[in-house]
């Protein structure tokens, strides 16, 4: 199942998606797509740090 990479929420494949880098990222709400699209590379996992959990 995929996560909302803005708030971490588990989400079913839906129409609130966005194709980024040839990848598509699903979202839990329009408010979490829309920033997640404002600014993609504050949420994309290769720029999560493991420590910062």
């Amino acid at each position: 199942m995929p996560f909302d990479p803005v708030c971490g929420r588990k989400v079913k494949k839906s129409n609130l998606s966005y194709e980024y880098q040839g990848r598509i990222y699903y979202f839990c709400s329009e408010e979490c797509r829309n920033k997640f699209i404002e600014k993609p590379s504050r949420y994309i996992l290769e720029n999560w740090n493991e420590n910062w959990c």
